[in-house]
């Protein structure tokens, strides 16, 4: 399938709503980050419809205290105190730092990890993303908030240039960049603000923390940044884990990025999510060091991407009759299927770009082994 311009896919778009329904989920974590600037995505018919899923959401405001349901609460994380230098593992597929807390900022446990970085996102007090699915909705949904983002990069794989002009900072003394105005996507065309920082967690060795939306700015200064990168420490390497195992893939097809959730801007680590993970084909192989802040998710070549949902989670398209756990593909989108995992625990979906089949799609989900349970603790560690 040839790759269309994004205009044309806008203007499709437009004349009327593709087949292809996305999830509710879909809709929000697009609508989430419409104050940043959403980088060229899926094959046409899937960006077509991820555009008209976002005219479905009802913003609302993101809030701080007394959103129409109550927060859930923080998950339980160490106070950030003296501990262990951060040393990058050794071994691909690992994650070198925990959950912890600085005042009221909360830094969750990792949950996206690549061959080049990995990355967590924090949490300011209580904050909630607020957000109607319906406009006859009573009953807004709330999920926390992800107001920064922070990415660890690997030892010699990332260059702060973004930060060039930027203030000469020490952290734990370590030599660092704080910039007032810089961009989450290293767009600089955008008028949104962006507070960042980076600096060496050890030589040639950067980690970077940047405010999604303007509006965290404001709750994020340079002080607070600087806070929360001190209280960044290491602990013993450990597997990513996700609650699936894929079986067959097809060939030429590597793994680049798996965890809990899609990396920026394709959703975060969303409680809708329990696993995504991106094979690509045919990137350029390149050792130039990054230098976004937000790295590019490898939307090079062809790409297949995987997402697992709790079982509470409306698919886009009903089974066929009496398939309720066999694969099958949107009506009208044959480059978007599913599949239910026995008991129904677990739902996922795949999507295909380029040239890639609805059988090789639904070969894929056939060879997919569900986790027993929706607890992370019994799922799989992450291989390729």
């Amino acid at each position: 399938m040839k790759q269309r311009e994004l205009s044309e896919m806008l203007t499709e778009a437009k004349a009327g709503p593709p087949p292809a329904r996305f999830t509710v989920d879909d809709a929000v974590a697009a609508g989430r980050r419409l104050q940043t600037r959403r980088r060229a995505a899926w094959s046409g018919a899937t960006v077509a419809a991820a555009v008209v899923a976002v005219a479905t959401v009802v913003s609302v405001p993101r809030l701080m205290a007394g959103p129409p349901t109550a927060p859930p609460a923080p998950p339980a994380a160490s106070q950030a105190a003296a501990g262990a230098p951060l040393t990058y593992p050794a071994k691909p597929w690992q994650y070198a730092f925990e959950s912890y807390q600085v005042g009221e900022f909360h830094v969750n446990d990792p949950f996206l990890v690549t061959a080049d970085f990995q990355q967590a996102t924090v949490r300011i007090g209580n904050d909630v993303d607020v957000y109607a699915t319906d406009p006859s909705d009573t009953t807004p949904r709330t999920e926390p908030a992800d107001n920064l983002l922070l990415t660890v990069y690997k030892p010699g794989r990332y260059s702060p240039k973004q930060f060039d002009g930027g203030e000469q900072v020490s952290v734990g003394g370590k030599p660092g960049l704080f910039k007032e105005r810089t961009f989450i996507d290293g767009d600089t065309s955008m008028v949104d603000e962006h507070r960042g920082l980076a600096w060496q967690y050890a030589d040639d060795a950067w980690a970077v923390l940047n405010t999604y939306q303007s509006d965290d700015a404001k709750k994020a200064g340079k002080d607070a940044l600087m806070r929360v990168a001190a209280g960044l420490h290491g602990v013993p390497a450990y597997p990513a884990k996700v609650a699936i195992k894929v079986g067959e893939v097809p060939a030429g097809y590597r793994l680049a990025q798996g965890g809990r959730g899609p990396g920026y801007p394709n959703g975060g680590a969303s409680e809708s999510y329990r696993t995504s993970l991106l094979y690509v084909k045919d990137k350029p192989k390149t050792t130039a060091k990054l230098t976004d802040a937000v790295p590019d998710d490898e939307q090079v070549g062809r790409e297949i991407r995987i997402n697992v949902f709790p079982g509470a989670h409306a698919m886009k398209a009903d089974p066929p009759a009496g398939a309720e756990q066999e694969p099958y593909c949107n009506p009208g989108n044959d480059s978007l299927c599913y599949r239910k995992s026995p008991g129904g625990t677990f739902q996922v979906e795949i999507i295909g770009s380029g040239d890639t089949s609805s059988a090789a799609l639904k070969t894929i989900l056939a060879s997919i082994k569900f986790a027993g349970s929706d607890k992370p603790a019994t799922w799989f560690p992450l291989t390729p």
